[in-house]
């Protein structure tokens, strides 16, 4: 799980670090913490970039990658607002379904039997798109398609995983029968 929350922090205007933990503090009186225990080598970094960014606007990021914890209490990195307004943002595109791949269904990987995950898809190289979209000429006939819209739980079809294989301690395992879901 990796959601990440960006949100105004406001006028850095103090870094404090113990053993455990890096906290900031901004002009209004708003204290941040980061744990230091956990994320050792990222934490001091961030400390450093904090100490140079004292007196700027500032943005803080929370990544909840372990847990759902308060984004009004920790953080996990943190931005100049310059540098954010300086970045080109875009939107992502929606992709059209017929070119997500069956194996990974589009993520890029997929599980090992005992729950364990494969870095990349052996179908797709880990882009999550099928093969075919990537041909050239197949990627004419995508594009020309009307994008679908998301399904809906009745529109839901089981997904045809026959030439689907996932590795586990017993070898290749077909996913025929597996229910896409």
């Amino acid at each position: 799980m990796n959601i990440y929350i960006w949100r105004e922090f406001g006028i850095l205007k103090s870094v404090n670090a113990t053993d455990s933990t890096l906290y900031i503090t901004s002009s209004c009186g708003t204290t941040l913490k980061m744990s230091l225990r956990k994320y050792k080598q990222q934490g001091l970094l961030v400390k450093k970039k904090a100490e140079a960014m004292l007196g700027s606007q500032v943005i803080v990021r929370t990544s909840q990658n372990t847990a759902q914890w308060s984004t009004s209490e920790w953080f996990s990195e943190l931005k100049t607002s310059s540098d954010v307004n300086n970045q080109k943002v875009t939107e992502p595109q929606k992709r059209n379904h017929n070119e997500q791949c069956l194996s990974c269904e589009g993520k890029g990987f997929y599980l090992f039997c005992g729950g364990t995950r494969k870095q990349t898809c052996s179908n797709c190289g880990g882009s999550g798109v099928r093969a075919e979209a990537l041909n050239s000429k197949a990627n004419g006939w995508f594009r020309n398609q009307k994008v679908e819209s998301e399904p809906t739980e009745r529109d839901v079809q089981l997904k045809d995983y026959s030439r689907s294989y996932v590795e586990g301690d017993l070898g290749h395992i077909n996913t025929k029968f597996w229910n896409g879901k």
